[in-house]
């Protein structure tokens, strides 16, 4: 499948400063929040923003509401405490390939333990220095919340609840860091853990391969593409690209005098490639032995 904007009020302004982020259907400009921000948040120290928003404040560090009273069973009135959010983050995958989504997921408790329901919890991303919201849920009944964002580079997220009032502090999680790994050398490393498998005709691995065969297993596991086993239907697949354009993970088709495409490989780079090439070879890795090769692109990287 990834954080409090109300820590980085503008001076005197009351408003929170925001970026799109590079995800323009989800970032918010120019948002206005109630409130300012409490010593529970530091703006630019992580260290004390963590730990505001996971230790239950103790009975020195309670801030009161002096406009929210509760009786007294001697009918007078003391104030009452304002709520002290605890938010836990996580993703599902801290390494997710380029262009897929990274899922996270945040719970949002009481003070006391029991389930923050219906509590706005925003994401962040950490832009320039500074944590900027690209979206805002709502947690479920159990004080769950879930979001996803597309991986294009490695980023910084967290979560947080903004200040209200009289009612509840502001509180964020700790960072996670996603990194954004090119799936051309996830395919590169998935045929390199079959060297040495002996060649047979028509066949898809683990054991044994063809050349489509390894080109078929490795882009389906690694990817979840479903490619034809044949090397001259496989060529129906991605777009052309130019020899100088390859990157790991491509794929290289040969073709015999005619254009007939009669085998398949995947590029690695430095005029190298994984291939399994005929009856009594393997899967071997060497240099590009013919120049009549077309390359491919099957994956965005």
């Amino acid at each position: 499948m990834r954080n409090i904007s109300s820590l980085f009020h503008a001076p005197g302004s009351g408003k929170r400063l925001f970026a799109t982020a590079g995800l323009a259907a989800l970032a918010v400009a120019g948002v206005s929040f109630n409130g300012t921000p409490t010593a529970s948040a530091a703006p630019s120290l992580d260290k004390a923003e963590l730990a505001a928003a996971t230790a239950v404040p103790g009975a020195a560090a309670v801030q009161t509401v002096v406009n929210q009273n509760t009786p007294r069973p001697d009918g007078a009135t003391k104030p009452a405490v304002a709520d002290w959010p605890q938010l836990k983050f996580a993703a599902n995958a801290t390494s997710v390939i380029s262009g897929r989504d990274a899922v996270f997921g945040a719970t949002a408790k009481h003070h006391d333990g029991s389930a923050y329901a219906a509590a706005a919890v925003e994401l962040q991303q950490l832009q320039q220095g500074r944590w900027v919201t690209i979206a805002t849920r709502k947690t479920a009944a159990n004080g769950t919340v879930g979001f996803n964002v597309k991986v294009n580079s490695t980023q910084n997220y967290r979560v947080g609840v903004d200040t209200i009032p009289a009612v509840q502090h502001a509180a964020v999680s700790g960072r996670v860091t996603v990194t954004k790994v090119d799936p051309g050398n996830l395919i590169v490393a998935m045929a390199a853990r079959f060297a040495g498998r002996p060649y047979v005709f028509g066949a898809a691995g683990p054991r044994y391969f063809d050349c489509s065969g390894l080109v078929l297993y490795t882009y389906k596991h690694v990817m979840g593409m479903n490619l034809p086993h044949s090397a001259a239907y496989q060529d129906h697949y991605g777009v052309r690209i130019s020899r100088a354009q390859a990157r790991p993970g491509d794929l290289i088709f040969f073709r015999d005098s005619t254009g007939w495409v009669h085998h398949v490989a995947i590029y690695t780079g430095g005029d190298m490639m994984w291939e399994a090439p005929h009856t009594g070879s393997y899967v071997r890795h060497v240099k590009i032995w013919d120049s009549r090769v077309e390359f491919r692109r099957l994956v965005q990287h």
